[in-house]
């Protein structure tokens, strides 16, 4: 099996993009999705060898690695069943395909760095949605939060 796992500088640039943040506040946000935000990508698992625990056993190892690496927040897309239950396994909060994944960046006085920002995962190309994990009891650089579609 495999998996990516990286600094969650995407999820950075389209909040940025989305919300008009320039200048000090937008280099302010990339670097709390570069320090403390990562998203795990691909979970992989050969077919003959799928519901064996080796996709929960990459997922952990994952998420492990992302806390040792100062990781507050574990963003995850989830593109199937299958993957949603293995994140909701893996105590990921999953956002359903017609929710919102709201999200709040704060520099390091506690202040907002954004408006508030809401996002959705399309549906054009099949099943996406977004799922999250906090590292620890709380974050200091992230609110998170889902927003039901209305």
């Amino acid at each position: 099996g495999a998996a990516l796992i990286q600094p969650a500088l995407c999820v950075a640039e389209t909040l940025i993009y989305r919300t008009g943040t320039s200048g000090v506040h937008a280099a302010q946000i990339r670097e709390a999705f570069a320090e403390h935000a990562a998203i795990i990508e691909g979970i992989a698992v050969v077919r003959k060898h799928r519901r064996e625990g080796f996709g929960s056993q990459i997922k952990a190892f994952c998420d492990s690695w992302a806390a040792d690496h100062g990781a507050e927040l574990i963003l995850s897309i989830p593109t199937n069943e299958g993957a949603r239950l293995l994140n909701e396994k893996a105590g990921y909060t999953v956002v359903p395909p017609d929710g919102y994944l709201t999200i709040k960046v704060f520099d390091a006085q506690g202040q907002p760095l954004h408006i508030p920002y809401a996002d959705q995962r399309t549906q054009d190309r099949g099943t996406s949605m977004w799922a999250y994990k906090l590292v620890g009891q709380r974050t200091q650089h992230f609110e998170i939060g889902v927003l039901a579609a209305s």
